[in-house]
């Protein structure tokens, strides 16, 4: 280290000591300086922690961003195939669809052609019921209700009667006759 004053910089006391205390402040300024720059480059290395820090924190999101994506773009792709077959059993029901339409209306074109035979008779022509004397529905006595068809207890050209519920009362029962197609 230097000495503060030589004795041939100076010529009486007070000039050493004047030249001293320059010295002095030199040298406090250049602690001052000195201190100013170690906490400049403190608040640096921190900022620097910091900002290191922060990449690693924004690297790792940026990583788990990755695969959220990566993830994201496999059930995309799921989905996507999902879609195309999807779309395919569309297709595959349109066409069903179609051909249903067209049993549909073939169907309707029968019923249509049924109802028309049901308003000339159809399949039923009707019923009628009888009386008989006994209690065994075997002995016609008389018309009790007449088929609509034929406003009288007979079935309509085409039809034959068929005997269908007897009902017994005391001394005499009721016997329903049914007209059905030949």
């Amino acid at each position: 280290m230097q000495a503060m004053v030589s004795a041939g910089d100076c010529t009486t006391a007070f000039d050493c000591w004047t030249e001293a205390l320059k010295r002095l402040e030199t040298a406090e300024g250049l602690v001052n300086d000195a201190l100013n720059k170690t906490r400049i480059a403190e608040d640096n290395w921190e900022a620097a922690k910091s900002t290191f820090a922060l990449n690693a924190s924004v690297t790792s999101r940026l990583a788990s961003v990755a695969t959220q994506v990566a993830a994201t773009n496999s059930a995309v792709a799921t989905n996507n195939q999902a879609i195309a077959t999807n779309d395919k059993a569309i297709q595959a029901n349109a066409q069903s669809e179609s051909s249903l339409a067209g049993k549909v209306k073939t169907n309707s074109d029968n019923i249509a052609k049924w109802a028309q035979e049901m308003q000339t008779y159809g399949l039923y022509g009707g019923k009628y019921m009888i009386q008989s004397d006994r209690t065994d529905c075997n002995h016609e006595t008389g018309c009790i209700t007449k088929n609509p068809h034929t406003n009288a207890c007979s079935c309509p050209s085409g039809f034959s009667s068929q005997k269908g519920k007897c009902v017994i009362l005391l001394v005499e029962s009721m016997q329903e006759i049914v007209c059905v197609k030949k």
